[in-house]
Protein backbone atom coordinates (compact mmCIF):
# COMPACT_ATOMS: atom_id res chain seq x y z
CA UNK A 1 0.00 0.00 0.00
CA UNK A 2 2.80 2.26 0.63
CA UNK A 3 4.18 2.02 -2.74
CA UNK A 4 0.07 2.70 -4.54
CA UNK A 5 0.40 5.98 -2.21
CA UNK A 6 3.55 6.90 -3.13
CA UNK A 7 3.23 6.02 -7.26
CA UNK A 8 -0.48 8.13 -6.55
CA UNK A 9 1.92 10.82 -5.53
CA UNK A 10 4.31 10.86 -8.57
CA UNK A 11 1.96 10.07 -11.51
CA UNK A 12 -0.70 12.94 -9.73
CA UNK A 13 1.20 15.52 -8.19
CA UNK A 14 0.79 16.16 -4.40
CA UNK A 15 -0.53 19.84 -4.78
CA UNK A 16 -3.43 18.15 -7.36
CA UNK A 17 -3.86 15.38 -4.29
CA UNK A 18 -4.85 18.06 -1.66
CA UNK A 19 -7.42 19.63 -3.87
CA UNK A 20 -9.10 17.36 -5.27
CA UNK A 21 -11.35 16.04 -2.72
CA UNK A 22 -15.51 17.06 -1.99
CA UNK A 23 -14.59 20.53 -0.69
CA UNK A 24 -13.34 21.96 -3.90
CA UNK A 25 -16.01 20.33 -6.39
CA UNK A 26 -18.68 21.74 -4.25
CA UNK A 27 -17.68 25.20 -5.63
CA UNK A 28 -16.65 23.96 -8.84
CA UNK A 29 -20.14 22.71 -9.63
CA UNK A 30 -21.56 25.82 -8.40
CA UNK A 31 -18.82 27.94 -10.93
CA UNK A 32 -20.21 24.86 -13.98
CA UNK A 33 -23.64 26.16 -13.08
CA UNK A 34 -22.64 29.99 -13.15
CA UNK A 35 -20.59 29.66 -16.02
CA UNK A 36 -23.78 27.68 -17.83
CA UNK A 37 -25.59 31.05 -17.13
CA UNK A 38 -28.04 28.55 -14.69
CA UNK A 39 -30.05 30.68 -12.42
CA UNK A 40 -30.59 27.48 -10.00
CA UNK A 41 -29.20 23.86 -10.06
CA UNK A 42 -31.55 21.05 -11.16
CA UNK A 43 -29.69 17.79 -10.62
CA UNK A 44 -29.33 13.91 -10.27
CA UNK A 45 -26.84 12.86 -8.24
CA UNK A 46 -25.81 9.43 -7.42
CA UNK A 47 -23.64 7.63 -5.12
CA UNK A 48 -20.41 10.06 -4.12
CA UNK A 49 -22.05 12.20 -6.45
CA UNK A 50 -24.75 12.57 -2.91
CA UNK A 51 -21.89 14.11 -0.84
CA UNK A 52 -21.35 16.42 -3.21
CA UNK A 53 -24.61 17.43 -4.06
CA UNK A 54 -26.01 17.59 -0.27
CA UNK A 55 -22.94 19.58 0.75
CA UNK A 56 -23.58 21.91 -2.37
CA UNK A 57 -27.44 22.18 -1.14
CA UNK A 58 -25.82 23.34 2.22
CA UNK A 59 -23.36 25.99 0.77
CA UNK A 60 -25.32 27.11 -1.86
CA UNK A 61 -29.16 26.92 -0.55
CA UNK A 62 -30.09 29.86 -2.73
CA UNK A 63 -28.87 28.33 -6.07
CA UNK A 64 -30.62 25.13 -5.95
CA UNK A 65 -34.00 24.56 -7.64
CA UNK A 66 -34.39 20.65 -7.32
CA UNK A 67 -31.74 17.79 -6.34
CA UNK A 68 -32.39 13.78 -6.38
CA UNK A 69 -29.98 12.09 -4.42
CA UNK A 70 -29.90 8.36 -4.94
CA UNK A 71 -27.56 5.50 -3.20
CA UNK A 72 -27.07 8.31 0.02
CA UNK A 73 -23.82 9.16 1.42
CA UNK A 74 -23.99 10.36 5.29
CA UNK A 75 -22.20 13.42 5.69
CA UNK A 76 -22.50 12.39 9.89
CA UNK A 77 -21.14 9.17 9.08
CA UNK A 78 -17.08 9.34 9.65
CA UNK A 79 -14.46 7.41 7.62
CA UNK A 80 -14.17 4.35 9.88
CA UNK A 81 -17.85 4.04 10.79
CA UNK A 82 -18.92 4.36 7.02
CA UNK A 83 -15.97 1.28 5.85
CA UNK A 84 -17.71 -0.87 8.99
CA UNK A 85 -21.32 -0.03 7.74
CA UNK A 86 -20.19 -0.58 3.92
CA UNK A 87 -18.76 -4.24 4.91
CA UNK A 88 -21.47 -4.53 6.92
CA UNK A 89 -24.03 -4.47 3.92
CA UNK A 90 -21.92 -6.46 1.40
CA UNK A 91 -22.09 -9.70 4.06
CA UNK A 92 -25.91 -9.11 3.73
CA UNK A 93 -25.92 -8.76 0.39
CA UNK A 94 -23.50 -11.80 -0.10
CA UNK A 95 -26.20 -14.03 2.26
CA UNK A 96 -28.87 -12.53 -0.25
CA UNK A 97 -26.36 -14.06 -3.07
CA UNK A 98 -26.05 -17.57 -1.63
CA UNK A 99 -30.46 -17.50 -1.39
CA UNK A 100 -30.46 -16.76 -5.10
CA UNK A 101 -27.57 -19.10 -6.10
CA UNK A 102 -29.52 -22.11 -3.99
CA UNK A 103 -32.20 -21.25 -6.76
CA UNK A 104 -29.68 -21.07 -10.08
CA UNK A 105 -28.52 -24.24 -11.63
CA UNK A 106 -24.97 -22.31 -12.61
CA UNK A 107 -23.58 -21.93 -9.41
CA UNK A 108 -21.38 -23.73 -6.96
CA UNK A 109 -22.87 -22.98 -3.65
CA UNK A 110 -25.96 -24.58 -2.30
CA UNK A 111 -25.90 -24.75 1.38
CA UNK A 112 -26.15 -22.63 4.20
CA UNK A 113 -23.97 -18.95 4.38
CA UNK A 114 -21.35 -20.61 7.07
CA UNK A 115 -20.92 -23.39 4.51
CA UNK A 116 -21.27 -21.60 1.42
CA UNK A 117 -18.39 -18.74 3.09
CA UNK A 118 -16.24 -21.70 3.44
CA UNK A 119 -16.51 -23.11 0.51
CA UNK A 120 -15.90 -19.64 -1.03
CA UNK A 121 -12.50 -19.76 1.37
CA UNK A 122 -11.67 -23.11 -0.24
CA UNK A 123 -11.69 -21.78 -3.44
CA UNK A 124 -9.82 -18.56 -3.00
CA UNK A 125 -7.31 -20.94 -1.66
CA UNK A 126 -7.20 -23.09 -4.72
CA UNK A 127 -6.62 -19.92 -6.52
CA UNK A 128 -3.72 -19.10 -4.66
CA UNK A 129 -2.04 -22.59 -4.14
CA UNK A 130 -1.96 -23.19 -8.09
CA UNK A 131 -2.05 -21.25 -11.45
CA UNK A 132 -5.88 -20.63 -12.53
CA UNK A 133 -5.20 -18.97 -16.15
CA UNK A 134 -7.49 -17.92 -18.78
CA UNK A 135 -7.02 -19.70 -22.10
CA UNK A 136 -5.05 -16.62 -22.99
CA UNK A 137 -2.69 -17.48 -20.59
CA UNK A 138 -3.86 -14.49 -17.91
CA UNK A 139 -3.69 -15.53 -14.51
CA UNK A 140 -6.46 -14.88 -12.13
CA UNK A 141 -5.33 -13.95 -8.56
CA UNK A 142 -7.59 -14.11 -5.17
CA UNK A 143 -7.52 -9.89 -4.91
CA UNK A 144 -8.94 -10.20 -8.64
CA UNK A 145 -11.50 -12.33 -7.23
CA UNK A 146 -12.57 -11.05 -3.93
CA UNK A 147 -13.05 -7.58 -6.38
CA UNK A 148 -14.92 -9.11 -8.42
CA UNK A 149 -17.42 -10.58 -6.12
CA UNK A 150 -17.62 -7.26 -4.50
CA UNK A 151 -18.61 -5.01 -7.53
CA UNK A 152 -20.64 -8.04 -8.82
CA UNK A 153 -22.56 -7.96 -5.19
CA UNK A 154 -23.48 -4.42 -5.84
CA UNK A 155 -26.30 -5.27 -8.76
CA UNK A 156 -28.37 -8.05 -8.89
CA UNK A 157 -28.17 -7.75 -12.70
CA UNK A 158 -24.85 -9.21 -12.34
CA UNK A 159 -25.70 -11.91 -9.87
CA UNK A 160 -26.30 -14.90 -12.24
CA UNK A 161 -23.04 -14.29 -14.24
CA UNK A 162 -21.00 -13.85 -10.95
CA UNK A 163 -22.73 -17.07 -9.54
CA UNK A 164 -21.25 -18.65 -13.47
CA UNK A 165 -18.18 -17.45 -12.88
CA UNK A 166 -17.58 -19.34 -9.37
CA UNK A 167 -18.90 -22.36 -11.32
CA UNK A 168 -16.22 -21.77 -14.19
CA UNK A 169 -13.69 -21.13 -11.40
CA UNK A 170 -14.42 -23.88 -9.27
CA UNK A 171 -13.79 -26.14 -12.25
CA UNK A 172 -10.64 -25.03 -12.76
CA UNK A 173 -11.18 -21.95 -15.37
CA UNK A 174 -10.59 -18.46 -15.00
CA UNK A 175 -12.21 -17.00 -18.32
CA UNK A 176 -15.48 -16.07 -16.93
CA UNK A 177 -13.47 -14.09 -14.03
CA UNK A 178 -11.95 -12.42 -16.57
CA UNK A 179 -14.55 -11.15 -18.29
CA UNK A 180 -16.70 -9.92 -15.34
CA UNK A 181 -13.62 -8.02 -14.19
CA UNK A 182 -12.79 -6.66 -17.44
CA UNK A 183 -16.78 -5.40 -17.21
CA UNK A 184 -17.15 -4.06 -13.58
CA UNK A 185 -13.38 -3.33 -12.41
CA UNK A 186 -12.31 -0.19 -13.75
CA UNK A 187 -9.38 0.65 -12.49
CA UNK A 188 -9.00 4.55 -13.19
CA UNK A 189 -12.33 5.27 -11.82
CA UNK A 190 -11.45 2.61 -8.64
CA UNK A 191 -8.06 5.07 -8.00
CA UNK A 192 -9.63 8.12 -8.88
CA UNK A 193 -12.61 6.88 -6.21
CA UNK A 194 -9.72 5.95 -3.59
CA UNK A 195 -7.76 9.37 -3.80
CA UNK A 196 -10.80 11.90 -3.46
CA UNK A 197 -12.10 9.50 -0.54
CA UNK A 198 -9.04 10.13 0.73
CA UNK A 199 -8.23 13.79 0.03
CA UNK A 200 -11.75 13.83 2.00
CA UNK A 201 -11.67 11.38 4.86
CA UNK A 202 -7.86 10.23 5.81
CA UNK A 203 -6.46 10.28 9.21
CA UNK A 204 -3.00 8.93 8.78
CA UNK A 205 -1.28 7.89 11.84
CA UNK A 206 2.33 6.37 12.18
CA UNK A 207 0.69 4.46 15.04
CA UNK A 208 0.90 0.87 13.25
CA UNK A 209 -0.85 -0.68 15.79
CA UNK A 210 -4.05 1.37 15.29
CA UNK A 211 -3.91 0.74 11.21
CA UNK A 212 -3.83 -2.81 11.79
CA UNK A 213 -7.00 -2.45 14.91
CA UNK A 214 -8.79 -0.10 11.68
CA UNK A 215 -8.26 -2.63 8.95
CA UNK A 216 -8.95 -5.79 11.31
CA UNK A 217 -12.08 -4.28 12.21
CA UNK A 218 -12.87 -3.35 8.87
CA UNK A 219 -12.04 -6.89 7.58
CA UNK A 220 -14.07 -8.53 9.92
CA UNK A 221 -17.22 -7.21 9.65
CA UNK A 222 -17.70 -9.21 5.93
CA UNK A 223 -16.51 -12.50 6.67
CA UNK A 224 -17.49 -14.08 3.36
CA UNK A 225 -14.19 -11.36 2.06
CA UNK A 226 -12.12 -12.32 5.61
CA UNK A 227 -10.46 -15.02 3.62
CA UNK A 228 -7.34 -15.21 5.38
CA UNK A 229 -7.94 -13.10 8.71
CA UNK A 230 -4.32 -13.75 9.87
CA UNK A 231 -3.41 -11.31 6.66
CA UNK A 232 -4.10 -7.70 7.27
CA UNK A 233 -3.41 -4.74 4.90
CA UNK A 234 -2.93 -1.73 5.90
CA UNK A 235 -6.06 1.08 4.32
CA UNK A 236 -4.55 3.87 1.39
CA UNK A 237 -5.83 6.22 3.51
CA UNK A 238 -4.33 5.45 6.99
CA UNK A 239 -1.02 6.09 4.92
CA UNK A 240 -2.29 9.62 3.06
CA UNK A 241 0.31 12.24 2.79
CA UNK A 242 -2.33 14.09 4.87
CA UNK A 243 -5.08 14.47 6.73
CA UNK A 244 -8.91 14.79 4.85
CA UNK A 245 -10.34 18.37 4.79
CA UNK A 246 -14.16 16.78 5.57
CA UNK A 247 -15.36 16.62 9.04
CA UNK A 248 -18.16 14.09 9.95
CA UNK A 249 -20.87 16.18 11.34
CA UNK A 250 -24.72 16.48 10.69
CA UNK A 251 -25.69 19.17 8.13
CA UNK A 252 -27.05 22.35 8.76
CA UNK A 253 -30.36 23.07 7.42
CA UNK A 254 -30.23 26.61 5.78
CA UNK A 255 -33.69 28.42 6.21
CA UNK A 256 -33.97 29.17 2.16
CA UNK A 257 -33.19 25.74 1.05
CA UNK A 258 -36.00 24.01 -0.76
CA UNK A 259 -37.12 20.15 0.33
CA UNK A 260 -34.77 17.83 -1.97
CA UNK A 261 -35.69 14.09 -2.72
CA UNK A 262 -33.95 11.49 -1.61
CA UNK A 263 -33.80 8.20 -3.22
CA UNK A 264 -32.61 4.35 -2.09
CA UNK A 265 -32.79 0.76 -2.01
CA UNK A 266 -33.46 -1.44 1.08
CA UNK A 267 -30.32 -3.71 0.66
CA UNK A 268 -27.98 -1.39 -0.73
CA UNK A 269 -24.51 -2.52 0.42
CA UNK A 270 -22.06 0.42 -0.39
CA UNK A 271 -24.30 2.88 0.64
CA UNK A 272 -26.84 1.78 3.13
CA UNK A 273 -31.02 2.15 3.37
CA UNK A 274 -30.45 4.08 6.69
CA UNK A 275 -28.37 6.54 5.25
CA UNK A 276 -30.94 7.62 2.81
CA UNK A 277 -33.36 7.66 5.73
CA UNK A 278 -30.96 10.07 7.79
CA UNK A 279 -30.47 12.49 5.55
CA UNK A 280 -33.70 12.85 4.40
CA UNK A 281 -34.18 13.89 8.12
CA UNK A 282 -31.67 16.39 8.47
CA UNK A 283 -32.62 17.77 5.21
CA UNK A 284 -36.88 17.34 6.22
CA UNK A 285 -37.28 15.74 2.93
CA UNK A 286 -39.17 13.07 1.50
CA UNK A 287 -37.32 9.24 0.59
CA UNK A 288 -38.46 7.24 -1.81
CA UNK A 289 -37.61 4.05 -0.91
CA UNK A 290 -37.47 0.69 -3.35
CA UNK A 291 -37.49 -3.18 -1.60
CA UNK A 292 -34.40 -4.19 -3.84
CA UNK A 293 -30.96 -5.29 -3.84
CA UNK A 294 -28.73 -2.92 -5.41
CA UNK A 295 -27.15 0.26 -5.77
CA UNK A 296 -28.67 3.55 -7.55
CA UNK A 297 -31.44 3.14 -10.10
CA UNK A 298 -32.91 6.48 -10.71
CA UNK A 299 -34.36 6.64 -14.70
CA UNK A 300 -32.51 3.93 -15.21
CA UNK A 301 -36.23 2.43 -16.51
CA UNK A 302 -35.71 -0.02 -13.95
CA UNK A 303 -38.34 0.99 -11.96
CA UNK A 304 -41.65 2.58 -12.85
CA UNK A 305 -42.74 3.32 -9.43
CA UNK A 306 -39.41 5.41 -8.47
CA UNK A 307 -38.99 7.27 -11.82
CA UNK A 308 -42.47 8.71 -11.53
CA UNK A 309 -41.66 10.16 -8.35
CA UNK A 310 -38.42 11.68 -9.46
CA UNK A 311 -39.91 12.76 -12.60
CA UNK A 312 -42.78 14.63 -10.70
CA UNK A 313 -40.63 16.14 -8.08
CA UNK A 314 -38.10 17.28 -10.92
CA UNK A 315 -41.22 19.10 -12.55
CA UNK A 316 -43.00 20.17 -9.49
CA UNK A 317 -40.51 20.66 -6.71
CA UNK A 318 -42.09 22.92 -4.80
CA UNK A 319 -45.25 20.56 -4.28
CA UNK A 320 -45.52 19.11 -1.05
CA UNK A 321 -44.48 15.38 -0.64
CA UNK A 322 -44.46 12.52 1.62
CA UNK A 323 -42.28 9.87 2.08
CA UNK A 324 -42.61 6.80 -1.16
CA UNK A 325 -42.59 3.12 -0.60
CA UNK A 326 -41.86 1.17 -4.01
CA UNK A 327 -42.02 -2.55 -3.79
Amino acid sequence: MAAYVEACIKTTGRTVLEHIGTNEAVDDLDLLRRQLGEEFLTAIAYSYGTQVAALYAERYPGSVRAIVLDGVVDLAEDWQTMRLNQQRGYQNTFERFVSFCNLEKSCPFKDSVEKTTADFHRLLQAVDNRPFSTTGGYRVTTREVLAVTTYGLLWKTHWPTLGEAFEALSNGKADKIKELAETILKEDEIDASVAITCADSASPTKDRQERIARAKAVKEAAPYANYNPDVIEINVCDMWPFAGKLSARIPTLPDNLPALLFVAQKYDPTTPHINARRMADYFRSPLVSKNADGHTLVLTGSDKCVDQEVTSYLLKPTEPRQDKACD
